[in-house]
């Protein structure tokens, strides 16, 4: 714990925002994992079902009204439901059409602060760079030549740019990942749709 401390007092005044952006960064994270369960993730074979080139509506109905209100497959299989009695396909094209666009919306909740914090993490250990090496500098720069300051100055900088870089790296790796999962969500929805349409 001391040591922890110590290193966050080595790097500087960037140290700051960039432990306020790592536990945003965390938050987020923990998030999109319940998010993940509660919302999108389906089982083997229901994922085996969607990519089956035939149709069974009682198969796919029993597989997914299984799953929670809450999930976003249950939530397009009970609009399609919902609006099948109508015999219009259009309509029901358009139904289905809007809610994956509200369900994407929902996804994709948040994900604003990860594309900011990729950007801006990096510079903020650029910013504890340029403090640490001033700092150093301006010792150099004295009269008296103190070895202990430059090395603090040097560790200071090397420690901000290499925080920075750590929360940037883990925000990119989050945000493709996430993008990857929520796209291959919206694809299944989208399978699951035009499927039901098409076997009206």
């Amino acid at each position: 714990m001391n040591n922890l401390i110590v290193f966050f007092q080595t790097g500087g005044i960037a140290m700051l925002p960039l432990s306020f952006l790592a536990i945003i960064l965390l938050a987020i994270m923990i998030d999109k994992i319940f998010f993940y369960h509660k919302h999108l993730k389906i089982s083997k074979n229901l994922e085996n079902l969607i990519y089956q080139p035939q149709f069974c509506y009682q198969t796919w109905q029993n597989s997914l009204t299984n799953l929670s209100a809450q999930h976003f497959y249950f939530s397009l299989w009970q609009i399609l439901e919902q609006e099948k009695n109508q015999n219009n396909k259009i309509i029901l094209e358009n139904q289905a059409t809007n809610l994956l666009k509200k369900l994407e919306k929902q996804m994709f909740s948040g994900v604003w602060v990860l594309e900011t914090t990729i950007s801006v993490a990096p510079l903020l250990g650029l910013l504890g760079t340029i403090v640490g090496m001033s700092a150093s500098f301006k010792i150099l720069g004295s009269n008296q030549l103190n070895s202990a300051g430059i090395t603090s100055g040097v560790a200071e900088s090397l420690i901000a740019t290499a925080f920075g870089l750590v929360v940037a790296i883990v925000a990119l790796f989050t945000f493709n990942l996430w993008q990857k999962i929520t796209n291959h969500a919206l694809d299944n929805l989208e399978i699951i749709a035009t499927k039901f349409i098409h076997n009206l």
